[in-house]
């Protein structure tokens, strides 16, 4: 098998040449071909682009070499493949041989289509790797030498193309036959054959005209007098190109196709699709079209209104010239500087047929000015209109239109009666006027005549007025005329109040006297704050304090009202170091005046009244700009305040020392609530002696074991010398600090001696301190806190005993954060105390490491060998019961006796102290020797070197001494091994308790862990619930929404004809006729798919159509093999029966044989594309005509459908799923009817082709809910009307195809319950819209049929009878049960039905989740239980 193996492996790719080949044209060695031909996979004309090899096994010397054949080669996974790349780009192209012909060669064509050099590598593949070695030959592909086509475009493509305009450059782009720009080395010879170097150059010879049908009316031609040829960067360039003519008629714009010849190359268009759009050109004629009206109706009085004006523009050809910039100019011939008319100004826009009407309709005319009209003569008006392109051109049509304007009579000049002064802008005929100090304002001056008419008056005849009241400065202007009146600019000042100014008499008018102007000044601008305390003067520190302020003018007048809007900056502190000042309102105060809270507390504590400055401002708008004042603008620079020191804010704590009545009794263990732990109550306990105040000297103490600290009371007391009532809501803490100590050393020892701690009354633990009750004889008993039970220090030396006491959120004080923020949250008290030592307690060892009863040491013994001297030093002090040294001088004795000696265990020891002596003097309060020495015998153990004082035997001490005797060598080791033994036994019985531990430590971690996840799924299970029970309430919530019950909802199904099968059955549609279209139609199918396939049994069996063929076969004998439709000897001519014949090409040469069988088949157009079309239908079994895809549930709906389409269409409908073909010719579909549908029925059936693209991007949108098209306003189901249903969405149908045929031949029907709604709405129907009424309750039809309305496009309404048809082939076919929804989703009170149905079905499917809930909480809760019982 390896060996067979070895001779099908391949080794390396030999080419075949043409001699090798027969003379077969192969190509084996480096050539040129022109890309003319590579790109189509030939050398030249004629002859194809053949690459051919085999494949060897073996040696390349052709003795050895077997050539392996495609049968070996697909046995052995091995794939020959041709891979051509392009040198410069690195492009592949890669080709899998599939020829192989005589001698296991293998023909490839590669189809090169880029110019350059192509290296053709064919090798053995498999696996992706190459196999053996391979063949290459390179081939290249020279450029092209010509064009073969051209495209044509504008060089500016967004460029607005108008009628008269020079259009954009006209780009023509010669492409060669890859579809790349050939560059042009010059312009093309013009038609006479002359270059563009030839002084008679007539331009390139390039046909350029419009082409193609223009719509009906336009006539617009090209202009190519002024054309301009050019070439740049290889492409001809042509200007100078215009269209001119003229558009449909009352069109403004146009379109034309422009098209492009080249010699015999096909000629280009532009645009491919579509035309290019003209549009009309510059303005240049303006007209007004009702001249005669307007100038018929001068000359015009003040006030008269111009008839309107009906402006038309058009281009030099009378285009109407659409969306035009017309601008308006207004002049007159008088002295006058107002326009002559009041009204439109523009500028505007001409419409799409370059019309603008001035006034007409809602839009505003002209109005003549009253102004311009003179006295003397006629005024002579000019309406001036410019329409130009755009806004920006100077120079366009202009129009100007004079205007007569009417001359006005003379009147007589009034004398003047009487005279009068008022506040311009002020009341009308008021008397007096109010009036701001500092503020500007008018006062006018004006007469009449008797009659009350107007005068004129002449300023230099009057005098400059005067204040004719004290109290009030005022600087007053000189009259100004302004019109019949005079003006004068006054400002007044000074202090508010009634002022009147006085006209003095006129020498020209001495017998009329005119009345004083009264004024009533008030402040003006606000200049300062004033402010005061509300209460009795005397604010309290830590309370809150109100402040009353308003605002003065610069004159120190209460502004009373102000313009603009004036907001209150909240109290602040003058110092705020000194001072906090919290704003206890919310928002800024606004108004001319404002109460200000806010709670203030000095940082320090006030011993006395004390005066702090408070800083009050307020801002309003001037001018647009915000102003700010303050109370410095008023004589001081702040408001100055003065706090009583505060009832309720802590000034410090005052100390004394006491004695307890009783003691606090023992706890008990009452439970005060529910918790697992009980909480120990305790008695308060009371003093009732005097309180003895700590003196200013320290407290001396003697350091002594268990020594405690005095009993301390602590009162918190407030600034005013009051006492805090529960001071116990308040945190002590109370620390010892060595005095003259380092700060790292205060640290340390901190941090060894935690701070005492007090917590609030209601957590009460066993400390050292707590609450007390004070009583002392000749007081009112109050509460404190009792410092008591605090160890003294044990070290002698000098001692700081610090208070701190902080209180938060206490009640009775002020707020936590008012306290934080004026750093008030604490008050401290520190004592100092002197701890002394005391009297001789015991000598202490003080060797390193030794062991003695007094000093807890567990280090090894001072050890001695036989007589040998050990070294010693000091080995003792003397020390008090604290330990702490004493200095002395007295003697001590020494003593050697053995540990722990019974009666009978000392007897033949004669061990003794060799040295020191027995007696030693202590040194500074020291016990010293230099060695130890012993002498004597006794056996090896644990001795004691005892010594004590020899003033008082009760003060001594002793060290452990490990004697060893030489002599008790061997008892030593044996004691050793047993001492290991018990070692090794205690660490077992170690290991085990450790194991033990551990186990039960995993167990109770596991039982933890087990109970932690029963609580975590019982809480997911009720929230579980909890979510459900709200998913229920507002699904019943939405249920009950609709309003309906059981009873109704039968109902509506009833009326709809669904639900009960009788009710149902009384109003569905009767026993369908037979549907003789939808019947023949399959039969056609049918037919149609056995007539035009064959059975092709030696390929796969599969029927195939004309258009499968040819079909390829396996290649034979290095010949390609295929099937092919050929007509038959006996067939006439192409459109005959073809026959299945075979077909073999060798060599360039083919023959046939055949035909194979007696199958044919006959060339069918038109029955393929009925095939085709309805090749989706017969895809799901569903061939159908229009009729058969709809069910109704009301027969007279099915009536109004027949009765609407048969006028129309005649009988039943062919649906197409597919478009026509593309170059089906006009006839096709006639040919299409009379051979294949025509035959079906009698009449003929209609055939329905699809929608064209757009339109069918028109169609309406489809619910997805219900299937149905949402036809009414805002993408509804229904229209908006009672009673009222779209007749398509009332047909049942399978799919979005089916309803939207159904749609497009009933379209927005629309059906009405009764005659009555529908005569209703008909008045609002829109135009193209039928109704029908089902019933005639209004009975002005008198016979059968049904109600039925139009209305046209043109807006006109029909009122008709829509006769019942009295029989017809076409019916709708009776509901499936699948209908239901369809049917009552088709009215808006069946869509009720369906969505309350929705709703009550999702609500029981919650109860049902809503129940498996519930019960898995409950499951949840036992497990929950089940764990904690486990881990207990």
């Amino acid at each position: 098998q390896f060996a067979q193996l070895e001779k099908t492996k391949p080794s390396a790719v030999v080419c075949i040449d043409t001699a090798t080949a027969g003379g077969y044209p192969f190509v084996s060695e480096d050539t040129d071909v022109p890309i003319e031909f590579a790109r189509k996979g030939n050398i030249d004309g004629d002859t194809p682009l053949w690459l051919a090899v085999k494949v060897h096994n073996g040696s390349t010397d052709g003795r050895t070499n077997k050539v392996i054949n495609k049968t070996e080669l697909e046995k052995g996974g091995y794939v020959v493949k041709l891979t051509a790349t392009h040198k410069s780009s690195r492009r592949d192209i890669i080709i899998a041989a599939s020829h192989f012909y005589a001698g296991g060669a293998a023909w490839l064509q590669p189809k090169l289509d880029e110019p350059g050099e192509w290296v053709c590598s064919i090798a053995v593949v498999k696996d992706g790797a190459t196999v053996g070695k391979t063949w290459s030959v390179a081939i290249s592909v020279a450029q092209p030498v010509r064009y073969e086509s051209i495209e044509v475009e504008f060089e500016d493509e967004d460029a607005t193309l108008r009628i008269n305009e020079a259009l954009p450059t006209l780009v023509v782009t010669a492409v060669d036959c890859v579809g790349v720009q050939f560059e042009l080395p010059a312009l093309p010879d013009d038609r006479a054959g002359r270059t563009q170097d030839d002084p008679d150059y007539d331009g390139p010879a390039l046909d350029i005209d419009i082409v193609g049908q223009q719509p009906q009316g336009q006539q617009l031609r090209l202009d190519l007098s002024q054309q301009q040829a050019l070439l740049a960067d290889g492409k001809i360039r042509i200007s100078g190109l215009a269209v001119r003519g003229t558009f449909a008629t009352g069109k403004s714009s146009g379109g034309v196709k422009l098209g492009v010849a080249f010699g015999e190359l096909p000629s280009a268009t532009l645009p491919q699709r579509g035309r290019l759009e003209i549009k009309c050109g510059r303005p240049t004629h303006l007209v007004l079209e009702n001249a005669e009206e307007v100038a018929d109706a001068a000359p015009y009085d003040a006030g008269a209104s111009l008839p309107p004006m009906q402006l038309r523009c058009t281009d030099v050809d009378g285009n109407p010239a659409k969306d035009m910039h017309l601008e308006l100019e207004m002049s007159h011939d008088g002295e006058a500087g107002s326009d002559p008319f009041t009204g439109p100004s523009g500028p505007f826009r001409t419409s799409a047929k370059g019309e603008y009407v001035v006034g007409g309709g809602k839009s505003p005319g002209f109005t003549v000015n009253e102004d311009v009209l003179r006295y003397d003569a006629e005024a002579v008006a000019t309406l001036k209109f410019v329409a130009t392109l755009d806004e920006d051109e100077v120079e366009g049509a202009v129009l100007e239109l004079p205007v007569r304007l009417a001359q006005l009579e003379q009147e007589e000049e009034p004398e003047l009666a009487t005279l009068a002064m008022s506040v311009v802008l002020g009341p009308a005929g008021s008397s007096t006027s109010t009036v701001g100090c500092g503020e500007e304002f008018k006062i006018e001056l004006y007469g009449s005549d008797e009659d009350g008419n107007a005068c004129h008056l002449d300023p230099a005849e009057y005098a400059k007025p005067y204040l004719a009241s004290s109290g009030g400065l005022g600087v007053l202007g000189d009259w100004k005329p302004n019109g019949d009146v005079l003006e004068m600019t006054v400002q007044l000042s000074g202090k508010a109040g009634d002022i009147e100014i006085e006209l003095p008499e006129s020498d020209a008018h001495r017998h009329i006297h005119c009345e004083p102007l009264k004024l009533s000044l008030v402040a003006g601008a606000p200049n300062a704050v004033v402010a005061s305390v509300v209460g009795n003067g005397n604010p309290i520190n830590g309370a809150e304090l109100v402040v009353s302020a308003h605002l003065v003018d610069e004159h120190e007048n209460i502004v009373e009202s102000h313009g603009s809007v004036v907001e209150w900056e909240p109290l602040k502190a003058e110092e705020p170091d000194q001072l906090h000042v919290h704003y206890s309102g919310s928002g800024k105060k606004k108004g001319v005046c404002a109460q200000l809270k806010a709670t203030v507390l000095a940082k320090q504590t006030l011993r006395e009244p004390t005066e702090f400055g408070l800083v009050l401002s307020a801002r309003f708008k001037k001018g647009g700009v915000w102003q700010t004042v303050t109370t410095e603008g008023v004589k001081v620079d702040s408001f100055p305040v003065t706090l009583q020191p505060g009832a309720a804010v802590i000034s410090d704590l005052v100390v004394s020392r006491v004695q307890l009545e009783n003691e606090a009794s023992d706890t008990t263990n009452d439970y005060v609530d529910d918790d697992v732990e009980a909480r120990p109550t305790h008695e308060v306990p009371k003093v009732t002696q005097p309180l003895e105040p700590l003196p200013p000297q320290p407290l001396h103490l003697t350091a002594e074991p268990s020594g405690m600290l005095p009993r301390l009371a602590l009162r918190v007391r407030f600034e005013d010398g009051g006492f805090l009532e529960h001071p116990t809501t308040c945190q002590l803490r109370a620390r010892l600090v060595r005095s003259g100590a380092s700060a790292e050393a205060r640290t340390a020892r901190r941090q060894q001696q935690p701070a005492l701690f007090w917590p609030s009354s209601g957590d009460w633990q066993k400390r050292a301190g707590g609450p007390v009750e004070l009583c002392p004889p000749g007081e009112a008993p109050a509460q404190g806190l009792l410092l008591h039970d605090v160890p003294a220090p044990a070290e002698p030396g000098a001692y700081s005993l610090e208070l701190a006491l902080s209180f938060g959120s206490t009640k009775g004080l002020p707020p936590s954060q008012l306290l934080k923020s004026a750093e008030r949250t604490e008050v401290t008290a520190a004592f100092a105390i002197v701890v002394e030592a005391g009297p001789p307690s015991k000598l202490l060892p003080a060797l390193p490491g030794a062991s003695s009863a007094g000093s807890g040491s567990t280090t090894a013994p001072l050890k001695v060998v036989a007589n040998e001297a050990t070294e010693l030093g000091t080995f003792a002090r003397l020390v008090d019961a604290m330990s702490n040294r004493l200095p002395s001088d007295g003697t001590v004795r020494l003593s050697l006796r053995q540990y722990a000696m019974g009666s009978e265990e000392g007897q033949g020891i004669t061990l003794e102290i060799a040295q020191p002596d027995t007696t030693l003097r202590l040194d500074d309060g020291e016990l010293s020797a230099p060695a130890l020495a012993l002498r004597g015998a006794g056996p090896s153990g644990r001795y004691q070197l005892c010594f004590e004082l020899e003033s008082d035997a009760q003060v001594s001490g002793w060290l452990a001494v490990d004697y060893e005797n030489p002599a008790d060598e061997g008892e030593r080791e044996a004691e050793r091994q047993r001492q290991a033994e018990r070692l090794q036994a205690a660490q077992a019985r170690l290991q085990a308790a450790e194991e033990e531990e551990g186990e039960l430590a995993r167990r109770q971690k596991e039982s933890a862990g087990q109970v932690s996840a029963a609580r975590r799924a019982h809480d997911r299970a009720s929230a579980e619930v909890r979510r459900s029970q709200e998913l229920l309430a507002q699904k019943r919530s939405s249920r009950d929404a609709f309003g309906l019950d059981e009873a109704a909802v039968k109902r509506l199904k009833t009326a709809h004809g669904v639900g009960d099968a009788d009710a149902a059955s009384a109003s569905a549609t009767g026993a369908m006729p037979p549907n003789l279209l939808g019947q023949r139609l399959r039969a056609k199918v049918a037919q149609l798919e056995e007539r035009l396939t064959v059975q092709v049994r030696s390929v796969d069996g599969k029927r195939r159509r004309f258009g499968d063929f040819p079909i390829p076969l396996e290649p034979d004998d290095n010949s390609r093999v295929w099937l092919e439709l050929r007509p038959r000897s006996d067939a006439d001519g192409a459109q005959g029966p073809h026959g299945i014949f075979k077909v073999y090409s060798r060599g360039g040469e083919e023959h046939a044989e055949g035909p194979v069988d007696e199958q044919t088949l006959s060339p069918d157009p038109e029955g393929e594309y009925l095939l085709d079309a309805l090749q989706p239908a017969v895809e799901s079994g569903r061939v159908e005509s229009l009729f058969e895809s709809g069910r109704v549930p009301d027969e007279r709906l099915s009536d109004i459908v027949v009765a609407l389409l048969s006028p129309r269409s005649g009988a039943d409908c062919v649906l197409l799923g597919a478009p026509p073909p593309p170059a089906a010719p006009p006839s096709f579909f006639a040919r299409l009817k009379a051979k294949h549908l025509n035959p079906l029925t009698s009449p003929p059936p209609v055939v329905r082709e699809p929608p064209p693209p757009a339109a069918a991007a028109a169609l309406p949108e489809v619910d997805a809910d219900s299937g149905l098209l949402k036809l009414g306003p805002g993408g509804s189901l229904h229209p908006p009307f009672d009673g009222a249903s779209f007749l398509v969405n009332r047909i049942c149908c399978d799919g979005t195809a089916a309803r939207t045929a159904w749609f497009r031949a009933l379209g927005e029907t629309v059906v009405f319950d009764t005659s009555s709604a529908m005569y209703e709405y008909s008045t609002q129907a829109p135009p193209s819209s039928v109704l029908v009424a089902l019933k005639d309750d209004l009975g002005v039809l008198g016979g059968g049929g049904y109600a039925l309305f139009s209305r046209g496009k043109d807006g006109s309404g029909t009122h008709d009878t829509l006769a019942k048809p009295a029989s017809s082939a076409c019916r709708l076919g009776r509901l499936t049960d699948a209908d239901e929804e369809q049917v009552l989703s088709g009215t808006a009170e069946g869509r009720r039905v369906v969505e309350f149905e929705r709703a009550a079905s999702e609500l029981s499917e919650l109860e049902r989740a809503g129940r498996e809930a519930e019960e898995e909480e409950a499951s949840a809760w036992e497990a929950r239980r089940a764990a904690a019982a486990a881990a207990v």
